[in-house]
């Protein structure tokens, strides 16, 4: 095996999709999990929701953090990106990628989420560029700052032990 957990020098992510079920593969994404002696991190993909709707609790198959939490498992969003001007609704608000509409940020948002889940260890940014669902980091000057602000907050920043 090439798993850190083996000796070996990959990260093996499981990363589950919300949307695998019964009407996509026959059964829930936690049925695909291959084993805690595989899997280094779990994962899932953050798109045009917010970290604790998609993340935490989310309204199909269970929450994809805690999953993480309970298999002792280091969290990361694999893949995340949001359109531009698209507002998102959830039992915490309004909300559209940099705050342009709503006035309040996907990116702000998600960046305080992860600081919140202890067990999320990384956030990748997924550039897709079609359309009108562009979901690129500069749709604006403001979604630019904010997700430079997220990459250089101290908080994140990588220490030696």
């Amino acid at each position: 095996r090439a798993t850190l957990a083996a000796g070996g020098n990959c990260i093996w992510v499981f990363c589950a999709q919300q949307t695998t079920g019964p009407s996509k593969t026959g059964g829930p994404w936690q049925a695909y999990w291959p084993g805690d002696d595989v899997v280094d991190w779990s994962g899932m993909d953050l798109y045009r929701e917010t970290f604790p709707f998609e993340a935490v609790n989310p309204p199909v198959y269970g929450s994809f953090y805690q999953w993480a939490v309970d298999h002792r498992k280091p969290f990361m969003i694999c893949e995340s990106g949001f359109q531009q001007g698209k507002v998102v609704t959830d039992s915490s608000g309004r909300y559209d990628k940099d705050g342009s509409v709503t006035r309040n940020s996907l990116i702000t948002a998600t960046c305080t989420a992860v600081k919140q889940h202890p067990q999320c260890v990384a956030y990748g940014i997924w550039n897709n560029g079609r359309g009108n669902l562009a979901d690129f980091v500069d749709t604006s000057a403001a979604s630019l700052a904010e997700y430079r602000a997220f990459a250089g907050d101290p908080w994140f920043a990588l220490t030696r032990s």
